[in-house]
C-alpha cells in the first residue's frame, strides 16, 4: 500500500516539473536564451523533464 502512495507522488511530482519545465523555458528561455532560434517549445521542455528525471 505504501508503494502504491508513492508511485503516485512519483508521477505528481514528474507532472509538477514539466509544467515548471515548460514555465520555465516560455518565460525566460524563450525570450532571453532562444530568442532567435527556431527550437520547439515542447522538445526543450521534453528535455529539460528528462534531466529532472535523471538527477
Amino acid at each position: 500500500m505504501c508503494f502504491y502512495y508513492f508511485g503516485i507522488y512519483y508521477l505528481f511530482a514528474g507532472a509538477i516539473s514539466f509544467v515548471i519545465a515548460t514555465l520555465w523555458n516560455f518565460l525566460f528561455a524563450k525570450k532571453i536564451i532562444f530568442h532567435h532560434s527556431p527550437h520547439s517549445l515542447l522538445k526543450e521542455s521534453s528535455l529539460i523533464y528528462l534531466l529532472v528525471l535523471g538527477a
